[in-house]
């Protein structure tokens, strides 16, 4: 649980690997097949992805108005509280 932290004094535990295909070899076959793909298949995928874009966008730019909402309402219970 503690890999992520740059200020971690144990090391993660190394992890096996299965020896079929390597993530550089994975991603050299992955290239491969995309540059055989034809154009409609392109085009219809990257609507697609356009589309998840937009909608994370949306999500993200929801979720910190959000937030801004909450740290007002903090800001602004602190506030009246101080006052009295």
């Amino acid at each position: 649980p503690y890999w992520y932290d740059p200020d971690m004094k144990e090391k993660r535990k190394h992890r096996k690997t299965h020896g079929m295909i390597s993530f550089k070899e994975l991603t050299g076959i992955i290239s491969a097949n995309w540059a055989k793909v034809d154009k409609e298949t392109k085009d219809y995928v990257t609507i697609i992805s356009e589309l998840g874009r937009k909608r994370y966008k949306d999500k993200m730019n929801l979720f910190n108005a959000s937030q801004k909402i909450i740290q007002l309402k903090k800001e602004h219970a602190e506030a009246d509280t101080g006052k009295k």
